[in-house]
């Protein structure tokens, strides 16, 4: 999938935003606007994220191998717990750890620490961290918004490398 589509899927993911933010405005329609906020919210950083990782360097190397292991169990494990299965926790838990852990271990490995690889670091391992963290009612779901946060400002930072790298390349 190009860049471009990509783009235009986050484009539309802000425009749900909007819509949700227009519709809190209205005495009636206030729950569906919190509803497209949410989801506008959620597609943004699936794409966001579909991109980064598109263009990264992770997916040439073992760790992307692991990883794509762990993100397969914890797609089964979100469907376990959805059908209210068992071992659902025990899926969600190991693939969340071990995304966070093994690419704990990549970031440690690597010679590249620049900031946005930091940025990337931090955002993929606080999202694991606290997920497990609220799955196991350790912490409370308002925490979400540590991951949320870096990764707005995750995103802002890796768009404007790349328009310095496009007027750069012109």
């Amino acid at each position: 999938m190009s860049d471009k589509i990509v783009f235009l899927f986050v484009y539309i993911s802000f425009l749900i935003v909007f819509i949700g933010v227009g519709l809190n405005f209205l005495e009636n329609l206030n729950q569906y606007g919190d509803y497209l906020i949410d989801v506008g919210f959620k597609l943004f950083q699936f794409w966001g994220a579909y991109l980064m990782f598109k263009n990264g360097t992770t997916k040439d190397t073992l760790y992307w191998k692991i990883i794509r292991v762990l993100l397969v169990i914890l797609v089964f494990g979100i469907a376990f717990k959805i059908m209210h299965w068992s071992f659902a926790g025990i899926m969600l838990m190991i693939s969340l750890l071990g995304i966070s852990f093994t690419y704990l271990v990549r970031f440690v490995t690597k010679n590249d620490f620049s900031v946005l690889s930091i940025l990337k670091f931090l955002w993929l391992f606080s999202t694991g961290i606290i997920t497990f963290l609220a799955l196991t009612k350790i912490t409370e779901r308002s925490y979400y918004a540590i991951p949320f946060v870096l990764f707005w400002v995750l995103f802002i930072f890796y768009l404007s490398k790349r328009v310095k790298k496009e007027e750069i390349s012109k």
